[in-house]
């Protein structure tokens, strides 16, 4: 599912008013049209898309999975987590300093691991996470590029707003 259609569907799903009760059942046609692509779609990809913009496999299913678990999706949320554990699980040493790329807009490390936590548990998170980052570097964000012109300026913004 496209994760802005996941995250909006996910959301007005529990408002407790008529406007989300309205937009709740005016997104669910697309949200179910969305998860029958997901469920004949899945099981054909057989490698992630790792990049740092929306077509990032981390960045869609962590969306869908929260939907999935929201909506009580008994077809879908199995399959995300089996997916994910099959695209994810045995990641290790991952390039971080490689990151950002010149198009990212997150970080696809980050969004990887912010997927693995919601499929595994704390303990194997845990072991998961430190084979996966296991030399993750701290990046100085005032010397990655100019923040006016390049796409990564929002990631750039956050990480020094957030420091």
């Amino acid at each position: 599912m496209d994760g802005v259609a996941a995250e909006a569907a996910e959301e007005v799903r529990d408002w407790n008013d008529e406007d989300g009760r309205r937009w709740s059942r005016n997104l669910q046609p697309l949200a179910d049209a969305f998860v029958e692509k997901y469920l004949a779609f899945l099981p054909k990809q057989n490698y992630p898309i790792r990049t740092g913009v929306h077509p990032n496999t981390a960045f869609g299913l962590a969306f869908a999975l929260d939907y999935a678990h929201a909506a009580g999706d008994k077809k879908l949320e199995p399959l995300i987590v089996e997916r994910s554990r099959n695209y994810f699980g045995n990641d290790v040493n991952y390039p971080a300093a490689w990151e950002p790329g010149g198009e990212d807009f997150f970080s696809p490390a980050l969004i990887e691991a912010d997927l693995m936590r919601r499929v595994m548990n704390k303990s194997e998170f845990a072991l998961w996470f430190h084979r996966f980052l296991r030399g993750w570097v701290r990046i100085n964000p005032n010397h990655l590029c100019n923040r006016r012109s390049s796409p990564i300026a929002p990631i750039q913004n956050w990480s020094t707003s957030t420091v």
